[in-house]
């Protein structure tokens, strides 16, 4: 049954997985970009610009996040409104 639900995927479960992956390298890269430039704002005694890179950070890893759980979601269940919409989504919480 395994092997008939592969074949009618549109996008296959590795592209899923390697976009999930690729957005969490992103997310641990920019989050550290962002430490190393609140750092140095700190060190140059900007309390304005620290502030506004804290919010950009929080802002950049709260959408990885979700981009991670979106591409999680589409790895298991596949693309509903494309991908043969007779059976139900597969993940339950």
């Amino acid at each position: 049954m395994g092997d008939s639900l592969a074949n009618e995927r549109f996008v296959s479960t590795s592209t899923w997985f390697r976009l999930g992956s690729v957005t969490m390298e992103t997310v641990i890269a920019l989050a550290l970009l962002a430490s190393a430039a609140s750092l140095f704002a700190v060190s140059i005694g900007d309390p304005e610009m620290v502030a506004l890179i804290g919010a950009s950070a929080v802002a950049l890893v709260l959408t990885g996040l979700a981009l991670a759980r979106l591409f999680t979601y589409l790895e298991i269940n596949g693309l509903p409104v494309i991908e043969n919409g007779q059976h139900s989504p597969r993940v339950t919480d």
